[in-house]
């Protein structure tokens, strides 16, 4: 079965977003961290 719900674009665009997210999780946890050692 070969049916898709979103194209190759919106995929992209989808996969560009969860990357941002990851990204901006990441920096989120490292400055977490940061604050952790602070303490």
């Amino acid at each position: 079965m070969e049916t898709s719900l979103v194209d190759d674009s919106e995929l992209a665009e989808l996969e560009a977003e969860l990357a941002a997210l990851e990204n901006e999780l990441n920096s989120i946890q490292e400055m977490d961290e940061l604050d952790m050692t602070d303490v």
